[in-house]
Formats: C-alpha cells, structure tokens, sequence
C-alpha cells in the first residue's frame, strides 16, 4: 500500500487494519489467542478473548515496551 500508516504496529489511521477490523465484524462473533515474544523469542504474555478486544489487550501490554517517544514524535512528520 502507499499509504505511510500502512506498516506494522500502526494502528490508528491505518487502511489495512481498517479494512481488518471490518472483516472481523462482518463474520460476527470471533475469539482470537494472542501471545507477545520477547527479543529472545520466550513468551511474555498470552490471552484469549473476542478478538478486537484480546488484541487492543496484547498491543497494551506491549506497548509500554515498544515505544519510544522520539519514534512516536517522528511518525507525525
């Protein structure tokens, strides 16, 4: 895509994950594992739930790990 939100762990004005989310509420009811490695590759976190839901859980756990201010702060230019 050329859309500059179209990367990974964009989720917020991203088209792909737009058009994902639409998907997902067309088939109606959905459960989803999600699990988080850590740079060795070990598990860290795992859940189980409605899938937008377990996601937005696993992105929230993660996040406090793999953000950093000056990338956020770079990604608005």
């Amino acid at each position: 895509m050329a859309d500059p939100n179209a990367e990974n762990c964009v989720l917020d004005g991203n088209p792909l994950h737009r058009e994902q989310l639409a998907i997902v509420k067309m088939l109606g009811p959905v459960l989803a594992v999600n699990t988080v490695i850590d740079e060795h590759r070990r598990l860290s976190f795992v859940n189980y739930g409605e899938v937008i839901e377990s996601h937005l859980a696993a992105v929230e756990f993660i996040r406090g790990y793999a953000r950093s201010p000056c990338l956020a702060a770079s990604r608005r230019w």
